[in-house]
C-alpha cells in the first residue's frame, strides 16, 4: 500500500513539474514575442537603406487602413502590416489616409509613408 502512495505521489510531482515548464516555457515565449512585435512597432527601421527603391502604389476609395497597410507589407514598404497598423492606430494618421496614388520608397520610414499618404507635403511637415 505504502508502494502505491509513494508512487503516486512522485507522479503526481513529475505531472506538476511538467505543467510548471509548460508555462514558464509559454510565458517566455509569449514575452519574446511581445517584445518583438513592439520593437517593430516603436522602432524607425527600413525595408532598405537610403537611397531605397521607388514604388508606387495606389489606394482606391473606400479601402480600409488594414487593407492599406497589406498593401504596403505585399508591395515591399514595410516588413510587418500588423506592425504598421498599429503604429499608424497611435499616429494622428489613422483617419487622414486619402485615396490616390502615391511613389513611395523603401527607405522610408513609416510615419513618412503616413504624411505622404495623407496629402502633406514637405512644407507643410516643416513648419
Amino acid at each position: 500500500m505504502k508502494g502505491r502512495n509513494a508512487v503516486g505521489t512522485a507522479v503526481s510531482v513529475l505531472v506538476e513539474a511538467v505543467l510548471l515548464l509548460v508555462c514558464v516555457l509559454l510565458i517566455v515565449s509569449v514575452g519574446k514575442w511581445a517584445y518583438s512585435f513592439g520593437y517593430q512597432v516603436f522602432a524607425e527601421n527600413t525595408v532598405e537603406e537610403e537611397p531605397g527603391t521607388d514604388i508606387t502604389v495606389t489606394i482606391a476609395e473606400g479601402q480600409s487602413n488594414r487593407d492599406i497597410c497589406q498593401m504596403l507589407e505585399d508591395n515591399g514598404l514595410i516588413k510587418n502590416a500588423d506592425a504598421f497598423y498599429v503604429r499608424l492606430l497611435l499616429t494622428d494618421y489613422r483617419s487622414l489616409l486619402t485615396p490616390g496614388t502615391y511613389t513611395l520608397n523603401t527607405s522610408m520610414q513609416s510615419e513618412e509613408m503616413m504624411a505622404v499618404m495623407s496629402g502633406e507635403t514637405l512644407e507643410e511637415e516643416e513648419e
